[in-house]
């Protein structure tokens, strides 16, 4: 399970339309395009459609091809092709005096799922930290059984002071079923999607008893 409540900004890379869902009501659709940090290609960028709920007619001007917005929401993040996508959903604008020149992904996530090689490692300065790899199985076809996965690097620094072992506890090895509130970071490099978060709390996730 993943759920990210975020922030985004960027520019508008598609005028919005109404739609309306199978349930009748209207929605407001675009798309953002985002910049997005990479050390391979200085113009990486995601496009990021947008779904504001209930959307009327007369608030189309103000989501037109290259304007600049900062909006929030519930951000989707499914595979296609081998490719991450995402959908800003119950998306509305962030109020804001003045929207930021820098294009900006940030927010909270909210992650469950399966521990991949958890290791310590230590910094310049000698402190040591926590990394491990995680992966959420999402279902995408009901009748064929079919599921993606969806992969997030994982770092977790111990507060000034404390060991390494607040925060490496011994239940964290491989195939350990993990729940984790952290940050969000989408970066690029070669072309290819990456999802990271700095880890605020980590907990084992017990098995269900039925």
């Amino acid at each position: 399970m993943i759920k990210i409540q975020s922030i985004i900004c960027g520019t508008i890379c598609r005028d919005a339309v109404i739609t309306t869902n199978d349930k009748g009501i209207s929605n407001l659709e675009f798309s953002l395009r985002v910049g997005l940090a990479s050390q391979s290609d200085t113009n990486a960028s995601v496009t990021i459609p947008v779904i504001v709920n209930n959307g009327k007619r007369e608030d189309l001007k103000d989501y037109i091809r290259g304007n600049r917005i900062v909006m929030e929401g519930n951000l989707l993040v499914r595979k296609a092709d081998d490719e991450y996508v995402f959908v800003l959903r119950e998306a509305k604008p962030k109020l804001a005096y003045c929207v930021p020149s820098q294009d900006s992904i940030s927010g909270d996530l909210t992650f469950t799922g399966r521990v991949k090689d958890p290791q310590e490692k230590t910094d310049k300065r000698g402190m040591p930290y926590l990394v491990l790899s995680a992966y959420s199985p999402t279902k995408t076809d009901v009748a064929k059984d079919k599921w993606e996965y969806i992969w997030f690097h994982f770092k977790r620094f111990p507060v000034k002071g404390s060991a390494i072992t607040d925060i490496f506890p011994e239940w964290l090895k491989d195939g350990a079923d993990v729940e984790i509130l952290g940050d969000i970071n989408i970066t690029s490099y070669n072309g290819r999607l990456n999802l990271s978060s700095r880890i605020l709390e980590m907990a084992e996730k017990k098995p269900e008893v039925e």
